[in-house]
Order: structure tokens, then sequence, then C-alpha cells
């Protein structure tokens, strides 16, 4: 794949090659929205604004026997949450949550023994009811992706904004997963402003005749 540039910097189209067929993608703006990948994606057309941070966390995955989804912030003396919780069910049936919050923040710096040790006493002293010693336990590094702040603070909403460098390129971060709906409001927004309105059903035909991309394993069926 490549992109072709107008000699202002605007995207011509993008270049994609099915087999032996090359379809050069026209479209009144592009939209970035891989994550830490919208970073190369900005390089490839000299993007420089808006820039991308990213937030080292370490979070924890525990997989038990208990049947009930929780979502959760468990708040403590900080702004931000001591820990928080999301429930996702795995292949074969148990449960997994998936914790982050500080727990995740600071154990990016830490090792995985100092942040399991560290997320099994915090269950322990915010459920004291539940039984987690059968339980399995796991670790991932991940970065979180997010428009550049001063300072490195952590951005309080998504985030979709007019590349400078590319007049018909929105790139865009959720900053989290469960913002996503408020990064296409903000995607919305911008197009609305500009009055962009689709048009045509020729597009339909063209992605008809290209393959879907599958949906990806999720970590917790990868990593037990």
């Amino acid at each position: 794949s490549a992109f072709q540039q107008h000699a202002d910097g605007s995207v011509q189209h993008l270049r994609v090659r099915h087999n032996d067929t090359v379809i050069a993608i026209n479209a009144q703006r592009f939209v970035f929205a891989a994550g830490e990948g919208n970073e190369q994606l900005s390089a490839l057309l000299n993007i420089t604004k808006p820039a991308m941070q990213r937030r080292p966390l370490r979070q924890v995955l525990v997989k038990h026997e208990h049947p009930y989804r929780l979502y959760a912030h468990c708040m403590g003396t900080n702004a931000s949450p001591r820990l928080t919780i999301s429930s996702h069910p795995s292949r074969d049936g148990k449960m997994v949550w998936y914790l982050g919050g500080d727990l995740a923040t600071d154990g990016a710096t830490q090792s995985d023994d100092t942040v399991l040790s560290r997320a099994k006493s915090e269950l322990e002293a915010l459920f004291p009811w539940l039984d987690f010693a059968s339980s399995e336990w796991a670790t991932l590094y991940i970065n979180r992706a997010e428009p550049q702040q001063k300072g490195l603070i952590k951005p309080d909403k998504a985030f979709a904004e007019t590349a400078r460098e590319c007049a018909n390129v929105i790139v865009g971060w959720p900053t989290k997963l469960t913002l996503s709906p408020n990064m296409a409001d903000e995607v919305c927004a911008l197009l609305t402003a500009d009055n962009i309105q689709a048009s045509g059903a020729e597009p339909d035909k063209v992605l008809a005749a290209l393959p879907r991309p599958v949906v990806g394993t999720p970590c917790w069926d990868s990593i037990f």
C-alpha cells in the first residue's frame, strides 16, 4: 500500500494491491484510527501535528471461576482509579478480569512478580468475600496511544483533529477503548463542519470485491 499526494501535501489517493490488481482508493477524507500505528501512518505523509504520546502500562489478567461480569473503578486517595476492572468471557467459558488503573500505571516500571503480588493483594483487600486461590494470573505490557499533551498528562476525552500538513486527513485516538464512540463523534463533528457527506455507491462495489480482515484473537484467549 502507498499514499500518493498532491503538491499541497493532501492525499490524492491510496494505492492498494490485491492479488495482481492495483486499486486506487480516493476519498474526501482519510481517517487514521490505528492507535499506536497512527505514528507510522503520519510519518508516511510527513505529518507532524497532531503528534502522539505513549503511556506504558502493565495490565494484569486473572482468570477465575466466578461467573458474573464486573465493570468497575475502585477509587482510593488518588484522582486516578486505584484499580479498574473489566470482564471478558474466555473461550473455555471462564471469566477473565482485566485489571488496570494505578496498578497498571505503576506496574509499567515494575517486574511481573511485583505487579502480580500487588494485584493479588488488591483483590484480597477489595473483594475479601471472593476466593481467587485457584485462579490463573498473567500480565500484559502495552502502550496506550494518545494525542501528545504538555507534561504527558492524561487526556480526558477522545481526540480527533485534521492534520496540519494534510488537509484531507483526520488523525484520531480514543485514548482508551471505552471512549471509541466519543472519538467517532469527534470525527463526525469535523466531517459535518467541512460539509463532508457520503456520495455514490461505487466504493461499496469495490470494497465488496476485497477480502475482509479477520477479527483478532483477544489477549485473554492467547495468553492463557
